[in-house]
């Protein structure tokens, strides 16, 4: 009993001059704390029949949360050996023109451009990591777009980016209710869908700037529409013989 009450204020001191001497450190916990709710996917639940490859699902998970779990600690020592606070890798002017994007914001710190250099840095390094992850799930080698946002709608940590990113189609799916059907045979969701605009000879001729006769890529035509006659336009017309007057026969409403 005396040593568990030796051991209890020692770790307690050993927690507060831990936050007190580094501030940076405390929002690095959080990744660490939330990742295992956070590492959730659709992927398993398109296949729930196959034990195989959820168990091939877990063991990358559990996989990533260690490597995850390296990749904090690290941050965390580096952070606390770090003694050259002038070289960083990000811009320092840009981090701070961005801080007073805001009209609130009058003067910013010299230290507090130095905490944002550093934070971003680790966010990068975080996202790439868990982007990579996914790489190597699709046994690839290059990190692309729908890596990244795969990473972030898989991670709780990471939902005020998931606005800014197109997500998934298997978490589009999900939450339209097509759990377990192949993708070749969902329709497609209207957020993601591409309308491009028609080709010129799609327009009606005659009418530069388009025709408001045009549906989503396929235009309707009147056939009445003036524009659509061109042989009218192309042919020409014999000009009119203007009747001249005939002096013999006067007309009855000119004065004799």
């Amino acid at each position: 009993m005396d040593q568990n009450q030796h051991v209890q204020p020692a770790q307690e001191a050993y927690g507060e001059n831990q936050y007190q001497s580094n501030p940076v450190t405390t929002p690095t916990v959080l990744p660490t704390q939330t990742s295992d709710s956070s590492l959730s996917s659709s992927y398993p639940r398109q296949h729930p029949n196959d034990p195989q490859l959820e168990a091939m699902y877990e063991l990358r998970q559990e996989r990533l949360q260690q490597q995850l779990n390296n990749f904090w600690a690290k941050q965390c020592q580096e952070i606390q050996e770090a003694t050259d606070l002038r070289t960083h890798s990000l811009p320092l002017a840009r981090i701070k023109k961005i801080m007073k994007s805001d009209e609130d914001v009058k003067l910013v710190s010299a230290e507090a451009p130095v905490v944002f250099a550093k934070a971003c840095e680790m966010f990068i390094m975080e996202l790439t990591l868990r982007a990579w992850a996914n790489v190597e799930e699709d046994q690839r080698k290059i990190i692309k777009k729908h890596d990244i946002a795969s990473s972030i709608s898989r991670a709780d940590v990471f939902d005020f980016l998931i606005d800014t990113v197109p997500r998934p189609l298997e978490n589009i799916l999900d939450q339209q209710g097509f759990v377990g059907l192949p993708t070749s045979t969902v329709p497609t969701p209207l957020n993601d869908a591409c309308y491009h605009n028609p080709p010129p000879q799609a327009l009606v001729p005659g009418n530069p700037y388009g025709s408001p006769r045009i549906a989503v890529g396929m235009p309707i035509l009147d056939q009445n529409h003036p524009g659509l006659q061109i042989h009218h336009f192309l042919t020409p017309m014999e000009p009119t013989p203007t009747p001249t007057p005939n002096p013999q026969n006067p007309s009855p409403s000119s004065d004799c």
